[in-house]
This record gives structure tokens, C-alpha cells and sequence, in this order.
């Protein structure tokens, strides 16, 4: 609808399989969401026109197919807005860098990654450094480059806490 960005009680809005959908009302969405989830509309713009870094109680946020031929989301630093926590993208066949959007985010404990064949890049440091849980799945690239003790990622992800790869859990200190 039009005017969705006057719903002032609206915390949650899910748009799944909207093929016609091409974008948001003037880019304004309610500014009480706290979770976004996107799901196979193909023809959204690009994210940098949704003013996602408008939405400061925007927590969770993830993105789900779509974009077949996108290789990065850009150079844009605020895609998102530092309140989020949760961070999931799957399904792009061609992406191979999403991170100069989310190194702003000073809040995100949890990011997943999955089935993006040719994602080859972890993050900053600064950001890695904040997460609890790490999620990568369907990523072959990633998964080589994260293996225990031997990928060149393996010390830029051995202090979080919980990483996933793959379905099977990770965890760098031995339980007692």
C-alpha cells in the first residue's frame, strides 16, 4: 500500500514471492519494523533505493533470492542500520561480496550465509569480532577457506563462539 509507512505499530513484514514487485512506497517503509524478511521478488531494485538505513529498529533482516547476475551490493557503507542483530542472505548465484554494506553494523551477532556458490569473502575483522554465531552453508568457496586449522580464514573466525558450516557445528575450544 501506499501509505504502509503510517502503520506506526507494525514490527514485522514479510514479502515473499512478489514478482511484479519492483520496489517501496518512495523507499519508506513503517519505522517500527523489526524484521524484514525477503523472499524470490526478482525485480526489487537494488537495496541501496530501499533507505533500509532509515529503519533504526530494524533488528532483523535477511534476503532470499533474487537478483540472479548480482556479483556485490556496491560500495554503499548504509545499506542497514546499525540496529541489526540478525543478518541472512541465500540464494544468489553470482554474488561474491556483500560486506562493504554491513561493516557499519556494530550490532550484529548473528550472520548467515548460504547457498551463494561463488561467495568468496568473509568480512572485516571488526565486524567477525562482534558476532556470536556464524552460518555458512552451500558456500564452497567460504567453507574451504574456514575449515578448522587449516582454511586462511581459520583465525579470522576462531573467537566467535558458534560457527556453522555446512550444517555441522564448529566450536574452537574443546568442550569439558
Amino acid at each position: 500500500p501506499a501509505e504502509i509507512n503510517r502503520i506506526s505499530s507494525l514490527v514485522s513484514l514479510e514479502v515473499r514471492s512478489c514478482p511484479k514487485l519492483e520496489t517501496f512506497p518512495k523507499g519508506e517503509l513503517p519505522s517500527s519494523l523489526t524484521s524484514l524478511p525477503v523472499w524470490d521478488s526478482r525485480k526489487l531494485r537494488p537495496l541501496a533505493e530501499w533507505h533500509l538505513d532509515r529503519l533504526a529498529s530494524l533488528q532483523e533482516f535477511s534476503i532470499c533470492g533474487g537478483f540472479p547476475k548480482l556479483v556485490s551490493f556496491g560500495d554503499a557503507e548504509h545499506l542497514f542500520p546499525s540496529s541489526l542483530t540478525k543478518f541472512s542472505i541465500a540464494r544468489f548465484p553470482s554474488l561474491k561480496s556483500v560486506f562493504k554494506g554491513l561493516n557499519s553494523l556494530t550490532s550484529l551477532q548473528h550472520l548467515s550465509l548460504m547457498n551463494c556458490p561463488k561467495l568468496q569473502v568473509l568480512p572485516c575483522h571488526k565486524l567477525l569480532d562482534r558476532l556470536w554465531h556464524l552460518e555458512i552453508s552451500g558456500c564452497p568457496h567460504l567453507r574451504d577457506r574456514c575449515l578448522r586449522e587449516k582454511g586462511e580464514y581459520w583465525q579470522r573466525i576462531a573467537d566467535i563462539p558458534c560457527v556453522e558450516i555446512d550444517g555441522s557445528y564448529v566450536y574452537k575450544q574443546n568442550p569439558e
